[in-house]
């Protein structure tokens, strides 16, 4: 089965944490990596669609944490920081900020980068699947009355017996 094509947001000042990502994106050819700086990371968000925001920052930096939180504020997308910074804390504020994931670059593999970033995706779409599952029975309910049916919650499907 082939992978549905995906373009990648690279936000990074460094180019050696750049370099280092599009290596290990090299074998998979469905995903496409745009680079950006992190002063030009809103514009390249409003003019440029894609799938996925990788943010490298190698060392850590409270300016990373900024730019998730500003990230966030504009736009949904799944966004993974890629580190050289192997400490709980920061992996911590990271996610507080608006991460899906935290990665450390010297333990990136290929399959592992490739893996997180279609999880992170896939999470981010079953969330608006979700959401939107909720406005149209919100907006049934107000219309109609009460739904027909008593709606499934997922851990209803993958516990019942």
């Amino acid at each position: 089965m082939a992978l549905r094509s995906r373009t990648l947001l690279v936000i990074t000042d460094t180019p050696t944490a750049c370099q280092s990502v599009n290596q290990l994106l090299a074998t998979a050819t469905h995903l496409r990596a745009i680079e950006t700086t992190p002063d030009q990371t809103t514009l390249t968000l409003l003019q440029t669609p894609c799938d996925c925001i990788l943010l490298c920052s190698p060392m850590p930096n409270p300016d990373a944490l900024k730019l998730i939180s500003a990230i966030r504020a504009l736009s949904d997308l799944p966004l993974l920081l890629l580190t050289d910074v192997d400490r709980a804390t920061y992996a911590v504020d990271a996610i507080q900020h608006g991460a899906q994931d935290y990665l450390l670059l010297a333990e990136l593999t290929p399959d592992l980068l490739i893996t997180r970033i279609e999880r992170a995706i896939a999470a981010v779409n079953r969330s608006s699947a979700q959401k939107h599952a909720r406005l149209w029975a919100s907006e049934w309910s107000r219309r109609t009355g009460p739904l027909p049916f008593k709606p499934l919650s997922s851990h209803s499907v993958c516990c019942s017996a």
